[in-house]
């Protein structure tokens, strides 16, 4: 020690053999012959930390915990916003009158959860125990809903210990997945562990573990949402999720690829050429959710022209039924060019500003005719009055020189009209 300096202490835990990092109540420098008094020493130091919480479900985990662990304790900051806690096997209902009801009562530092609210926010924790970087983690074969015990963030392949990453053959986030391909490793769209949030670890069998934090990056997290989705289309993240991984798309080089059940959108995912995870929402009986896939259902894929804004159907040779938390892998999607028996008539972008793009699909050949109204009725603008054979149509309509507001397109194919409303947001 040189004069100035503070000593680091430790605390010796015979009963295990173990030593912990100790924190002095009182920093004192080094003095040559000095002599002086620490009122205490204690292992763990209390830390203040916020996590950022988007309106609808967050898959989250606690680094740290008060002394009082108990939902409504540690829920208290978010009453006002918050409407439910879902762990594992467990949750909790902030009840109007009651208070926070159900099965879920305390909160665990193992344990990630969804946290459901109806307006983004800032989740601050005060006064908390960190965790212990070494906590040890118990997973039974199948799904296990744990937590990451440190702020900052590690690669998957090195935070796992290799002793047991041949155990664990996926790993699902909020709005994101990775699978561990025999071959090519860790594939999908989630790379890393980070402080804050919480994973889903399948396991082919029960193991236990500990996360190797030896090249942790100690950078605060980003609060990124892993569920996205191209411009005028959106998704709303589900507690009840599942991942198609797909490795090709023929004849396709880049754009979306958007999961749909029905005519309601579940998910999307940007394809730029290499393999990709899908996420899928399933119904959770939110209201955000409905209309999502249930059990048992198949999902339909999509693929949306990054330039034009057509939808195009996509296929596979089995596309597996959906189901929560799981990983599938349909390899190769095919597009094929089928005209549907009805007529949709879409736009995109919508909201747009200044030009969108109208498309649909004419099964039959004959006259159509293609206007736009504003919201008076007045005729704003003539984009197709023509015979048109059978097949895919697109038309732009450019409204730089209309005011922001709500218009009408309609359609009139063989005497039969269709519309939709277009947004311009200027």
């Amino acid at each position: 020690m040189s004069p100035g300096n503070s000593p680091a202490f430790k605390i010796f835990d015979a009963s295990e053999g173990t030593y912990y990092d100790a924190v002095a109540s009182e920093e004192i420098p080094w003095g040559n012959m000095g002599m002086d008094v620490i009122d205490s020493l204690s292992t763990i130091a209390s830390i203040d930390y916020c996590l950022y919480l988007h309106s609808g479900a967050n898959l989250i985990s606690l680094y740290g915990l008060p002394e009082d662990a108990s939902v409504s304790n540690i829920m208290f900051v978010l009453n006002d916003i918050a409407t439910g806690i879902v762990g594992e096997g467990e949750a909790a209902n902030n009840h109007p009158v009651y208070g926070w009801v159900g099965s879920l009562d305390t909160l665990s530092a193992n344990s990630g959860y969804w946290v459901i609210v109806n307006e983004e926010s800032s989740f601050c924790i005060n006064d908390a125990l960190p965790t212990d970087p070494a906590i040890e983690y118990d997973l039974h074969s199948g799904s296990n809903l744990i937590s990451f015990p440190s702020e900052g963030s590690v690669d998957i392949g090195s935070g796992l210990p290799e002793d047991i990453e041949s155990s664990v053959i996926g790993i699902i986030g909020e709005g994101e997945a990775a699978n561990n391909n025999p071959v090519f490793g860790w594939v999908g769209s989630m790379a890393e562990f980070s402080g804050g949030e919480g994973y889903w670890l399948i396991t082919t069998e029960d193991i236990s573990f500990s996360f190797d934090l030896g090249s942790l990056v100690r950078e605060k997290n980003d609060a990124s949402i892993a569920l996205a989705y191209p411009e005028g289309y959106e998704v709303k993240q589900s507690t009840r999720q599942a991942f198609y991984f797909i490795d090709n798309i023929q004849s396709i080089d880049d754009g979306w690829i958007m999961a749909y059940n029905g005519s309601t959108l579940v998910g999307a995912r940007q394809w730029t050429g290499e393999v990709i995870d899908v996420p899928v929402m399933g119904n959770d009986g939110n209201s955000y959710s409905e209309g999502y896939l249930q059990i048992g259902e198949i999902p339909q894929f999509k693929y949306l022209d990054n330039t034009t804004g057509r939808l195009t159907d996509l296929y596979s040779n089995n596309t597996p039924e959906w189901g929560n938390n799981a990983i599938f892998m349909i390899g190769t999607l095919e597009e094929r060019n089928v005209l549907p028996e009805k007529i949709s008539l879409n736009a995109y972008p919508n909201p747009f500003n200044p030009v969108t793009t109208l498309s649909f699909a004419v099964p039959n050949e004959g006259m159509l005719q293609l206007s736009i109204y504003n919201i008076s009725g007045q005729l704003m603008a003539e984009l197709a009055n023509e015979y048109r054979t059978a097949g895919n149509v697109e038309y732009i309509w450019d409204a730089g020189n209309h005011p922001s507001g709500v218009y009408l397109a309609r359609l009139n194919i063989n005497n039969t009209i269709y519309t939709q409303k277009l947004a311009l947001i200027k």
